[in-house]
């Protein structure tokens, strides 16, 4: 099979990755169930925050390296619409968890356009 007949089924995988992440993030992200203890939250939410925009970002932009400004605008907005949204709710909304939530978008886009170059 050539790499042109695989991309469909890539873009299909990627696609149901980035749902299935974007699920996750939300339950996660609007729940009010504290996951960890007391010690070092404020670092570990941080590098949570981090790693799961990471993890969002990064399987589209690596497939879909055309849209890719497309791709790390919805994830901020999603990041950003996260963060006001528990404002309303019985979670407390940070700035601090946006920009973490934006590095990680950062850092995934980045590293997928790399990649892609290298494939």
């Amino acid at each position: 099979m050539s790499l042109r007949q695989k991309k469909p089924k890539l873009i299909v995988i990627c696609n149901s990755i980035t749902i299935s992440f974007i699920i996750v993030i939300s339950v996660l992200s609007l729940s009010s169930i504290e996951l960890f203890g007391a010690n070092n939250i404020l670092y570990f939410d941080k590098f949570y925050h981090f790693f799961a925009f990471f993890c969002l970002a990064f399987p589209l932009s690596l497939l879909q390296s055309r849209r890719i400004i497309w791709v790390f605008l919805g994830v901020i907005t999603f990041g950003g619409s996260i963060e006001l949204i528990q404002s309303f709710m019985d979670r407390q909304a940070s700035l601090t968890d946006f920009v973490a939530n934006v590095a990680g978008a950062t850092a995934g886009v980045i590293t997928a356009r790399k990649l892609g170059n290298w494939l």
